[in-house]
């Protein structure tokens, strides 16, 4: 250091995920390139976050022990360097940062808050008790447990916390800031969903306030798994309540971001901040409770009859959300070695929403479009109005656009089962649903393809999708997005990315919600309006609202009796858990799922009713 004057490095590497010797030598190339003091690696780094069961592998394990030794034998690094890795002591497995300085693990620190629910489940694998100081790692004996690292010369004092940690009510920064560090490194795995980036930066920049620190933050990547959501590569260093810098998310390959840092203008900072030599000892202090009634009365705000739809940075917002499913999708293609994309196309809202995300998925991986085979199966009720738009879209993309009728597999399939075609019952709709499931299905295994599912997150609330049907594919970017945001999303299209295809794409926003699977067939005769299903279905799964004031608040927002939407929402959503749980994996973008594996988690067989 000179003048006080640090640098930091916050490297995204590329993850090989269960390949640690893959995952070391990246780390190691990336130390070549970096020049800075201290350089930080995301979360289990080493192994990778999302190993999910294979924790459990002793294999793996030991093969990240020996990997750690073989980096001590030849690192030429000369700063810190602090990278994340699963270490098991007497059985038990924790989370862990390595601090390495040369040839020596200076301390190992363990995740004190593991979290456990949505898409984290680390108290399956990972431990936080332990009764002892020192262990044997990599054939060293290192300090281990919540240590303070000091350069008195340089008047640096730093602590290592991960992920999660922070958000505890006491977190390990605001101990480790109380006593005396004004340097705080974050290795973190944060998953993306909408909004998430935004309110992450805040809350770096208002913990590095609160603990009158710089905060330093690097998470995992987009190469992590995408199973069910996605790394985007958040990187943040914060000062003292402002953002130093920030890393663009979604990097494919390894990314390093540079921040200098003020050492000496920080800890004036601190001088001057007298609570915190107040709150020395204040985790041990005694608490006392007091108590207080509020008076009942109506306090109510405005009401957003579409929260699911940004109102504010309309373009950013749009983008954010089309980069997680485009980037997402881009990350399943790849990691599947998939040739071909295959899209069945009605012309509806839904499936032309999955096949822009597919043609820029496509565009970002430098892929021929003509991969991207989209199918479309007129049946027993397609309209003219669709048909015709989804032609011309396929044709403005410039995709392999291909037409498979399925009536006379239909007719032949009632003959079959001796139903008779003029019954137009469930098995009339269903029938053509799973017959064209069963030709995406067989086209995409002769093109070396994955079906890409176009269900929505509203659908899937509802179950308005036919099982094994269109509710099957091989990966769903829509899954996330309710019905409100998928016609933002495709306005957005037209609007901002595809203007050539604009009065088509509109068109297909002002065409009546249908599966055509009948003729003149409307969604919402059936199921109602989406825009109060969404309402609904936000205010329950991200507020946590009673059905009483779900209902309340539909009739400020929408001055109706909402009794029967109420019932027929919560009926649909108990009953048709079941399809949830056969879901196909589907990129997350808001915090809540649907997703039974990383969101909302349901019995199949709940006997919950709304009477």
């Amino acid at each position: 250091m000179k003048n006080g004057f640090l640098k930091l490095a916050n490297v995204t590497p590329k993850v090989y995920l269960g390949s640690v010797v893959d995952n070391v030598n990246e780390i190691k190339k990336a130390l070549k390139k970096v020049d800075a003091d201290i350089v930080t690696f995301p979360e289990l780094a080493i192994t990778g976050y999302s190993l999910g069961d294979l924790f459990y592998a002793n294999d793996i394990i030991n093969e990240a022990e020996l990997a750690v030794k073989e980096f001590l034998n030849t690192n030429t690094f000369k700063g810190i360097v602090i990278m994340g890795a699963p270490i098991k002591i007497d059985n038990a497995l924790f989370n862990c940062a390595l601090v390495i300085q040369n040839d020596v693990i200076l301390g190992i620190v363990p995740k004190s808050f593991l979290p456990n629910m949505g898409e984290f489940r680390e108290k399956r694998w990972f431990k936080t008790d332990y009764d002892f100081d020192t262990v044997v790692y990599a054939d060293l004996e290192v300090p281990f447990g919540n240590i303070i690292f000091a350069d008195e010369f340089n008047k640096i004092k730093f602590g290592v916390e991960i992920c999660y940690d922070m958000f505890a009510p006491i977190s390990m920064s605001s101990i480790y800031s109380i006593n005396g560090c004004n340097l705080i490194f974050n290795i973190a795995a944060s998953d993306e969903v909408y909004g998430k980036d935004e309110s992450r930066r805040n809350f770096i920049a208002s913990k590095s306030k609160e603990c009158c620190c710089i905060y330093s933050y690097t998470s995992t990547g987009l190469t992590d798994s995408t199973s069910s959501c996605i790394f985007g590569g958040a990187r943040v260093v914060a000062q003292n309540g402002k953002i130093l810098n920030s890393a663009k998310l979604y990097q494919l390959d390894t990314d390093i971001m540079y921040t200098i840092c003020d050492i000496d203008k920080i800890n004036y900072a601190r001088d001057r901040f007298i609570a915190l030599n107040d709150s020395i000892g204040i985790v041990d202090t005694y608490m006392q409770n007091v108590y207080f009634t509020l008076g009942e009365k109506e306090y109510l705000p405005k009401i957003d009859s579409t929260p699911y739809v940004p109102k504010e940075n309309i373009k950013e917002s749009f983008e954010t959300i089309a980069n997680i499913m485009e980037l997402a999708l881009a990350r399943r293609i790849e990691v599947t070695n998939s040739k071909s994309v295959i899209v069945g196309i009605s012309g509806g809202l839904d499936s032309t929403l999955a096949l822009l995300s597919a043609y820029k998925a496509f565009k970002r991986l430098k892929r021929d479009l003509k991969d991207i085979i989209a199918i479309t199966m007129p049946g027993l009720g397609t309209s003219t109005r669709t048909k015709t738009n989804a032609d011309v879209l396929m044709e403005k993309l410039g995709v392999t656009r291909r037409e498979i009728s399925i009536e006379k597999a239909v007719l032949s399939h009632f003959e079959d089962i001796n139903h008779d075609k003029d019954n137009l019952n469930v098995t009339y709709e269903n029938a053509q649903a799973r017959i064209r499931t069963l030709i995406l299905m067989d086209v995409a295994n002769d093109n070396n393809g994955i079906v890409l599912g176009t269900g929505d997150m509203s659908e899937i609330a509802l179950g308005w999708a036919t099982y094994n049907g269109d509710q099957m594919s091989m990966y769903n970017v829509n899954s996330n997005i309710p019905k409100t945001l998928v016609k933002f999303m495709v306005k957005c299209y037209a609007d901002y990315e595809f203007k050539d295809c604009k009065s088509t794409l509109y068109d297909i926003i002002d065409t009546p919600i249908s599966p055509e699977l009948k003729k003149d067939q409307k969604t919402e005769d059936t199921v109602g309006k989406y825009e109060i299903n969404d309402f609904i279905l936000y205010n329950y799964l991200e507020n946590g609202y009673t059905v009483e004031k779900i209902n309340y608040l539909l009739g400020k927002a929408f001055d109706i009796d909402g009794t029967s939407y109420i019932k027929n929402f919560f009926n649909r959503f108990y009953s048709q858990q079941f399809k949830r749980e056969a879901s196909p994996d589907g990129i997350r973008v808001f915090d809540m799922a649907l997703d039974p594996r990383s969101g909302f988690v349901m019995p199949s067989d709940v006997l919950r009713r709304i009477k």
